[in-house]
């Protein structure tokens, strides 16, 4: 869980057909100076305008459901070495159909993601990913803090030839059965609020809604608010 700087020019117009005055004008004078001030107050008053993004934190006690794999679905650990060993088409296909960014996968794998893959038919439908230890939430500008018990699942993508089959609760159930197996206790997740299909997908998988996460930024001020307060999510966003 990426400010542009706006100018205005302020050309200037005869008025009523009248030719425009050959003497140079005064860069201090009335009109010019008037309309520069009148545009940095605009610009201020702006800036001053605070922006808020909703997430719901989830937490998951790596409870399974028993959730039916999907009928022609298939899923399996996926690491680097699996993505390279892949023909060059075939990777091409996965990054479109999984919405990936071929540098933004190797960045992950490199330090130590662990990913799921589910497939349809043969052909990319799913992927979602889990980091262990501090990370990067892009969206908070923040890392969270995780301990060695603990896991963070982020970027779950359904392929859209695949939505509708419950492929991303099955690839939850698979990854947390995973991470049992390697001594984590607690996972969690951060989706944004109005991410409904996600926000289904993990409720069915066990996990459970902890608090809202609500990221406010107005000029200088970065700021998280936590709703209502756990101990346990402040820790994790480092608030405490």
């Amino acid at each position: 869980m990426e400010q542009d700087q706006h100018r205005a020019a302020w050309p200037d117009v005869p008025v009523g057909g009248q030719a425009r005055s050959s003497r140079p004008r005064d860069p201090g004078g009335g009109g010019g100076a008037g309309a520069r001030a009148a545009w940095s107050r605009i610009r201020s008053a702006a800036s001053n305008v605070a922006h808020y993004d909703r997430f719901c934190l989830y937490r998951g006690q790596l409870w399974t459901r028993g959730i039916e794999l999907p009928a022609d679905v298939t899923i399996a650990m996926f690491d680097l070495d699996d993505f390279d060993s892949r023909e060059p088409a075939q990777r091409a296909e996965m990054l479109q159909q999984l919405a990936l960014d071929e540098t933004v996968v190797r960045r992950r794998f490199a330090r130590g993601d662990r990913a799921v893959l589910a497939s349809l038919a043969g052909h990319p439908a799913g992927i979602a990913f889990c980091a262990r230890g501090p990370v990067e939430a892009p969206e908070l500008g923040r890392v969270l803090q995780l301990s060695k018990y603990d896991a963070y699942i982020h970027s779950v993508y359904v392929a859209v030839s695949a939505r509708g089959r419950s492929v991303a609760p099955a690839m939850l159930e698979f990854l947390t059965k995973e991470l049992r197996a390697t001594d984590a206790y607690r996972s969690w997740a951060l989706i944004a609020a109005d991410n409904q299909a996600s926000l289904r997908a993990f409720q069915k998988a066990a996990f459970t809604p902890v608090c809202d996460v609500i990221h406010a930024k107005m000029a200088t001020m970065d700021r998280l608010i936590v709703r209502p307060p756990d101990p346990e999510a402040q820790e994790l966003l480092g608030l405490t």
